[in-house]
């Protein structure tokens, strides 16, 4: 049985959209997107997941969204527009994408993480999401694959501490993100059906 929800892949991927990434990200010039990720991308290009609860290590449990997609200025959505619910005259999948994602403003991920995922906020479901407000799943590229929490409200916090102080040498990436699990294989293995889809 597979381990997406049927339907929810947003469009094909190629290796040329997969490889683009490489060259967004300074942590992937020395390193390799973990092979299992880039499995399931294939599988599911940008895809809701069946089970979709995940446990946060001492701090209790989320919602895994939509996966981020690999659409790009380069690569952009195929097919017809499929309308943004923030603006009509927007493909929703290009909201719903690394590009679009990683090229917010003050995005404190810093130079280890990659993000692969949204987290639902609230009663939000994974479609009604708006990347400038929402925490993430990512995988953490430099230091040991992990596969952690990023915070978005605590990482501001973070960067106003930042800015304030003049210190931005010194980002402290550990009182935003918190680890979800060893690996991207154990972070699959360790979803749990969400309580809104039991």
């Amino acid at each position: 049985m597979t381990i997406w929800e049927p339907g929810s892949a947003v469009g094909p991927v190629t290796d040329e959209m997969i490889e683009q990434v490489y060259s967004w990200f300074g942590c992937l010039q020395e390193r390799r997107l973990d092979p299992a990720y880039v499995k399931a991308v294939k599988e599911c290009h940008g895809g809701i997941l069946r089970r979709r609860k995940f446990v946060v290590e001492n701090e209790g449990w989320g919602i895994v969204g939509r996966f981020l997609n690999f659409y790009s200025s380069n690569f952009p959505p195929p097919g017809p527009l499929q309308p943004s619910y923030m603006d009509a005259r927007l493909d929703k999948r290009s909201s719903w994408s690394l590009a679009k994602t990683t090229a917010i403003e003050n995005l404190n991920i810093g130079d280890h993480l990659f993000p692969i995922a949204f987290v639902c906020m609230g009663n939000s479901g994974p479609d009604v999401l708006e990347p400038t407000h929402c925490d993430l799943i990512c995988i953490d590229v430099l230091r040991d694959g992990a596969v952690l929490y990023w915070n978005n409200s605590e990482s501001l916090e973070e960067r106003f501490r930042a800015e304030e102080e003049e210190d931005w040498g010194n980002l402290n990436y550990d009182l935003y993100t918190s680890r979800i699990a060893n690996s991207f294989t154990e972070f699959l293995d360790g979803l749990e059906i969400a309580p809104e889809d039991e």
